[in-house]
């Protein structure tokens, strides 16, 4: 049985793999109008700078005079209606906090888990002169929380989304507030 070329050739296309592009991976590539690694990076940058730029930092090394402020940094929670990878947002603000070299962050409860497994792990397996010992982590001066919040707009041809991204530090003693941080995204997104 012969298929008539009309037939073939869009079945040979069907199994010709589409061409990948590799692009900055901070780029902004923005193809639905939904929060995106763009946004994520760009949020966690600006908040992460106004965050160190607000003076607690300042306040926390005079008061205690070579030390580094140790933050835990919890998972930002989503709580607008569009999907976004809270943990993918929440990885950018932890890596931008470290690389300014200011503070130090200590393992979410979650994280620590895997090291304290570890260290149990070792006490029963490891030889003695290389078992870790327990009760020795870092604990934390700050605990930094945070949340999206997303609110649309719509008409018959466009769609305004915007998301409010609030990010609190708090004295882990005292319960203070530090430092509060909120940034926006918006964007218009055009039916067709």
């Amino acid at each position: 049985m012969r298929l008539a070329p009309a037939l073939v050739l869009p079945l040979l296309f069907a199994c010709v793999p589409a061409r990948v592009v590799r692009v900055d991976p901070r780029s902004t590539v923005d193809l639905s109008g939904h929060w995106n690694d763009a946004d994520a990076n760009q949020v966690a940058d600006t908040l992460v700078a106004d965050c160190l730029a607000n003076g607690w930092v300042d306040r926390f090394t005079g008061a205690h005079p070579g030390a580094t402020p140790v933050v835990r940094l919890y998972p930002v929670r989503n709580r607008s209606d569009d999907h976004l990878n809270a943990r993918f947002f929440t990885k950018q603000v932890e890596a931008s906090l470290l690389r300014t070299g200011r503070i130090r962050i200590v393992a979410d409860p979650e994280e620590a888990a895997d090291p304290r497994a570890e260290r149990r792990d070792q006490g029963l397996f490891a030889s003695v002169p290389t078992v870790k010992p327990e009760h020795r982590e870092t604990g934390s001066d700050y605990v930094l929380n945070g949340w999206v919040v997303g609110q649309d707009d719509r008409t018959e041809d466009l769609d305004v989304r915007a998301w409010l991204v609030t990010l609190e530090l708090s004295d882990v003693t005292t319960n203070d507030k530090v430092w509060i941080g909120t940034r926006q995204i918006k964007k218009l997104v055009p039916h067709g």
